[in-house]
C-alpha cells in the first residue's frame, strides 16, 4: 500500500481515518475551524487564482538584494511579537542597510521598543486584534483596514512581511501598495502575495516566523530569544525584588 503515497490525492485516501479527525479547515488546507470560513477562504483563492500567477509572476522579477524598506506585521500580541525578535534579527543580519519597520499594536509598544534591529515602530490598532473592545464586525473592520492602508502607503515599503498570517493582514499589504508580499497562503487571500509560504502547524511561532524571512533569502539559524533590558527597568526589577 506504500505505493499509493506517491499520488497526492491517494495519500488523502490512505490517511484518511487522520484526516476525519481534523478540523474542517485542515482538511481544505486552511487554518479555519468553521466549515464556511475555510470553504469562503477556499472559493475566494479560486475564483482569485489568474490573480495569484500574475503575482507569482512578479515575484520572479524580484532581486531580493535591492529591497531597502521593510516592514514587519506583527498586530497581535506580545507572545506572538517576542515569538518573532529571531526572524527581525535575521532579516536585519542579512539587510543590514534596510530600513526596517515593525507594525504593532498599541498593546505591543514597550516590548517593540526593545528589539534593537528595528529603526521604526509603526502603531496601528487593529479592531481584529484589540481585546479592549468588542468583537469589531462589518463596516467598522473595513474603515479602519482602508485607514491603516491608506497610512502605510505614504511611506513607500518595498516589501512586507505577515508574519501571523492573517487575512486581514494581507489585505492591510495589499491596499498599502506594497509591492512584495509576504506571508502565509492557508488564510485566504492567497492570490494577493507575492510569496505565498506553506505552514508547518507543528512549528513553534518562531519557526513560522523564521520561515517568513527565509522567503526573501535571508539565512535564519539562531532561534535563541534575545532581549535588551534597558538599564532604568533592571534598576526596577532589583528594587522590587
Amino acid at each position: 500500500m506504500h505505493w499509493l503515497k506517491r499520488y497526492k490525492f491517494a495519500r488523502r485516501l490512505y490517511h484518511a481515518e487522520e484526516i476525519a479527525m481534523e478540523p474542517w479547515g485542515e482538511r481544505l488546507g486552511y487554518r479555519y475551524k468553521k466549515p464556511r470560513w475555510a470553504i469562503l477562504s477556499a472559493l475566494l483563492d479560486y475564483v482569485a487564482h489568474p490573480c495569484e500567477r500574475i503575482n507569482l509572476h512578479r515575484a520572479k522579477s524580484c532581486k531580493f538584494g535591492s529591497l531597502t524598506k521593510f516592514l514587519v506585521i506583527r498586530l497581535d500580541h506580545l507572545g506572538d511579537l517576542l515569538c518573532s525578535f529571531p526572524a527581525i534579527r535575521a532579516l536585519r543580519n542579512s539587510y543590514p542597510n534596510a530600513y526596517i519597520s515593525l507594525l504593532v499594536g498599541p498593546w505591543c509598544i514597550e516590548l517593540a521598543q526593545l528589539n534593537p534591529h528595528v529603526d521604526e515602530i509603526v502603531v496601528f490598532r487593529a479592531p481584529w486584534f484589540d481585546r479592549a473592545m468588542d468583537r469589531a464586525k462589518g463596516i467598522a473592520v473595513v474603515a479602519q483596514l482602508i485607514a491603516g492602508a491608506h497610512a502605510l502607503r505614504k511611506r513607500h515599503f518595498d516589501c512586507a512581511l505577515d508574519m501571523r498570517g492573517d487575512l486581514r493582514n494581507i489585505m492591510l499589504m495589499w491596499l498599502a501598495h506594497i509591492p512584495f508580499r509576504i506571508g502565509y497562503d492557508d488564510v485566504g487571500g492567497k492570490f494577493l502575495l507575492t510569496h505565498p509560504i506553506k505552514r508547518n502547524r507543528w512549528q513553534h511561532e518562531t519557526h513560522r516566523s523564521m520561515d517568513v524571512v527565509r522567503a526573501i533569502g535571508c539565512r535564519a539559524t539562531d532561534d535563541k530569544l534575545r532581549l535588551r533590558i534597558p538599564p532604568k527597568a533592571r534598576y526596577s526589577i532589583k528594587h522590587k525584588l
